[in-house]
């Protein structure tokens, strides 16, 4: 992406700072400059990623297959709605996937933590069930003994 920035014109992709004690107004007008110049750089980053994908659509096209086989999508459409995902997928950088990364770390240790609590709950029942039965025995000692004692 960036050998394509250094090919387009450059006001494109400059930062807009508002020089320091600037009106308000001077400050909002910077703001929305920078935002149109952050969303032009995603898309050109959205466009790389679906060029990208497109480029190594011969080895995509044997995955597709997966999908066409059990969805209503033909294969041209199913491989082109797959080259935009994963454009759209590269294109959002690092963050994207820590997220992604974060998110499954989060799904890992909720998981994690149900089957601790399962197995807790388990050795909890087991403990009760044990304290029940050591008091089944101990009854039935005690009825032994007052049914063999003379008297």
């Amino acid at each position: 992406m960036e050998i394509l920035k250094a090919y387009l014109p450059q006001h494109l992709f400059q930062e807009v700072p508002a020089p320091a004690g600037s009106p308000p107004e001077v400050v909002a007008a910077a703001a929305r400059a920078e935002a149109k110049r952050k969303a032009r750089v995603h898309m050109l980053a959205v466009l790389c990623g679906i060029v990208t994908a497109a480029l190594a659509s011969p080895a995509i096209t044997n995955y597709t297959n997966l999908f066409t086989d059990k969805s209503h999508f033909p294969q041209p459409l199913s491989t082109i709605l797959i080259i935009l995902a994963l454009g759209l997928f590269s294109s959002g950088g690092s963050g994207l996937w820590n997220s992604v990364l974060e998110y499954l770390l989060k799904v890992k240790g909720i998981k994690d933590a149900e089957e601790k609590l399962a197995a807790s709950k388990a050795e909890k029942l087991k403990a009760e069930t044990d304290k029940a039965e050591a008091e089944k025995a101990q009854a039935e000692a005690a009825k032994a003994r007052a049914e063999t004692k003379p008297g």
